[in-house]
């Protein structure tokens, strides 16, 4: 730890400042989980997210995705909503009931294109819901945004734990929370427009 022009050890602009230079790039950030029952649509999503750099899991069904789960944690998962033994509207309730999985985020891709989906969708957590066919750009910018949300969202519960750990920091910034909370706020009132 750095010391300040005072003597005491803290974090200091510079230490910040290098901090945020730090590209977070860890593999896992880098991760999208494709869920659908079709294995042509699974196989075109996962190229697609392979040709923009990254890495893609499939998953045939709602089990298996709960089940590779418990061994891998992706930072998007694309699910869709029509598939059999578990429905995409199970799987959301199993993830989100689940607190290893819960704020991962999730985004529908699906044939159904009903007010009724959606907003069962929206209630579950869901992140963003797309309707098949859906553009490249589409998808890709709608899984980069959940990506770069993530990757702020670290940057900034990292720069809180510095800054709450440092032994002269104010009350007031120990009191301003996690941003978890203002994030997961965010993601539910872009749900509603």
């Amino acid at each position: 730890m750095r010391r300040n022009s005072d003597g005491r050890a803290g974090v200091t602009v510079k230490t910040l400042a290098a901090a945020r230079r730090k590209p977070l790039t860890r593999p896992a950030v880098r991760r999208v989980m494709v869920v659908d029952d079709d294995p042509d649509v699974r196989k075109v999503l996962a190229l697609l997210l392979k040709s923009s750099g990254l890495n893609a899991i499939e998953a045939s069904s709602g089990a298996h995705c709960l089940k590779l789960l418990a061994s891998t944690r992706p930072a998007v998962i694309l699910l869709d909503l029509m598939m059999p033994e578990m429905d995409g509207f199970e799987v959301c309730q199993a993830l989100k009931r689940d607190p290893t999985t819960a704020e991962i985020p999730i985004i529908v891709v699906t044939a159904r294109d009903d007010s009724l989906s959606r907003m069962r969708a929206a209630r579950l957590g869901v992140s963003d819901f797309l309707v098949k066919p859906v553009s490249k750009e589409r998808l890709l910018n709608r899984v980069r945004a959940q990506i770069e949300l993530l990757e702020t969202m670290n940057r900034t519960q990292a720069a809180i734990d510095r800054l709450t750990a440092a032994p002269q920091v104010s009350p007031l910034v120990k009191e301003r929370g996690r941003p978890r909370a203002r994030v997961q706020r965010a993601r539910g009132s872009l749900q509603g427009g």
